[in-house]
């Protein structure tokens, strides 16, 4: 991954999420908050799998990607024998909404405006 798509270069396990949503409602115990986190994730692949579009408001879309057979031969950690990958993948397409597309823009473009620039001045274009 490049740098310029790195905001923290960090992974947030799905533990650490549910940790934050009991810190933040404390009523939910860590097993309740796990489970409705797997049930929603589990309720969305299910929609795509079934080839469905599952749009959450001002958040984005969840959509089905399905890949055809692929023909070419692949081989295994350097072996010998080559593994056939003549079958269909589907994976889950997602696509931010442009309200929350700009948010995160917006916070993103906040963030960086902060930090000192290296140079006063702007470079001359050559003509």
């Amino acid at each position: 991954m490049s740098e310029k798509n790195k905001l923290s270069g960090k992974t947030i396990p799905k533990k650490e999420l549910v940790r934050e949503l009991t810190r933040e409602n404390p009523n939910y115990a860590f097993n309740e908050a796990y489970d409705l986190i797997n049930s929603f994730l589990e309720r969305i692949a299910e929609h795509c799998y079934q080839g469905d579009n599952v749009s959450l408001r001002n958040f984005g879309t969840f959509s089905p990607l399905f890949t055809r057979k692929k023909t070419s031969m692949m081989y295994l950690n350097n072996r010998k024998t080559p593994i056939n990958r003549n079958q269909d993948f589907f994976t889950i397409h997602f696509k931010f909404s442009k309200t929350a597309r700009r948010q995160f823009t917006y916070q993103i473009s906040t963030k960086k405006d902060t930090t000192k620039k290296k140079h006063g001045r702007k470079l001359k274009k050559d003509k």
